[in-house]
């Protein structure tokens, strides 16, 4: 099906009006409608550590699901735990001696290790790991509205708080935590899809960049 500039525009309007909780995204060229109860949000392994650990109390974003946080009502958090950053560990030129004592030859070959984790998390990136209750959001910037040991909630100083948002920002607060025996795939969650009259379940295959609307897994199991 295809539309004119003008009329592709008025469509998104209406659509945009008509699902006021929901997020209209392209798929297949049609609109589809993915609506969520909860928060699939992923943290690096050195801030999940923190969070188990119950010394970080306070996660910064960018932004936050004003949908579901609505008058102040708390919300589910799923915490995802990204891969493991990468170090480098040598270098094999052109005609150096390699690990296994053969000569190698042609392009320089970088060798690379995931950086080792703290127990916390170790084997279990790429994989949520637990999940919270964000009872209370504060806005960062441009206006702070934070507590005084916010720095100290969030395990971050000034500078890198600033480094990172560049302007608007939002500190989630984590509350219930809730740390899994068993680290849980990312397919154990959905998305719900609009399909004419009726909702389809979508399995998650890729992490979201910072985080994704999901459903309830307690409700859906």
């Amino acid at each position: 099906m295809t539309f004119p500039c003008w009329g592709f525009f008025l469509l998104l309007v209406a659509a945009k009006k008509f699902v006021a909780q929901s997020i209209i995204t392209m798929y297949g060229g049609l609109i589809i409608m993915v609506q969520g109860k909860a928060v699939l949000l992923s943290i690096r392994p050195e801030w999940c550590d923190l969070i188990l650990r119950g010394k970080k109390t306070m996660e910064v974003r960018k932004n936050y699901p004003k949908h579901l946080y609505e008058k102040g009502k708390p919300f589910k958090v799923y915490i995802y735990c990204t891969k493991a950053p990468q170090q480098l560990i040598t270098i094999f030129k052109d005609g150096e001696e390699t690990m296994d004592g053969e000569i190698h030859h042609g392009k320089p070959v970088f060798v690379k290790f995931d950086k080792l984790l703290p127990d916390s998390v170790r084997g279990k990136t790429q994989m949520v790991v637990g999940e919270f209750v964000c009872d209370k959001i504060y806005e960062v910037a441009p206006l702070n509205h934070t507590p005084d040991d916010f720095e100290q909630q969030a395990c971050m100083d000034r500078d890198q708080i600033w480094e990172y948002l560049h302007g608007q920002g939002w500190a989630w607060h984590i509350s219930e935590l809730k740390i899994y025996d068993q680290p849980r795939p990312l397919e154990t969650y959905t998305r719900l899809l609009q399909t004419g009259c009726c909702f389809e379940p979508l399995k998650v295959k890729r992490a979201p960049q910072s985080w994704c609307y999901v459903e309830d897994a307690e409700c859906t199991s």
